[in-house]
């Protein structure tokens, strides 16, 4: 599950609490990824730091 939408009040925790969540694989394997909005919505050069961001929230433990 990859969460970018900038509202502080959705993180993983609250992710996890949704009715349904549980039976999420990504939600049981705790394989929820917070990434910053303005590098992965907005089209600009920065868009290489936002697929960064999302390959190591992605492969953690893997170096980019």
């Amino acid at each position: 599950i990859v969460l970018a939408d900038g509202d502080p009040s959705v993180t993983a925790a609250s992710t996890k609490q949704r009715p349904g969540c549980s039976a999420i694989d990504a939600v049981k394997n705790d394989r929820i990824c917070i990434v910053d909005p303005d590098i992965v919505s907005r089209p600009s050069p920065r868009i290489v730091d936002g697929l960064q961001a999302l390959a190591k929230g992605l492969y953690p433990g893997t170096s980019f």
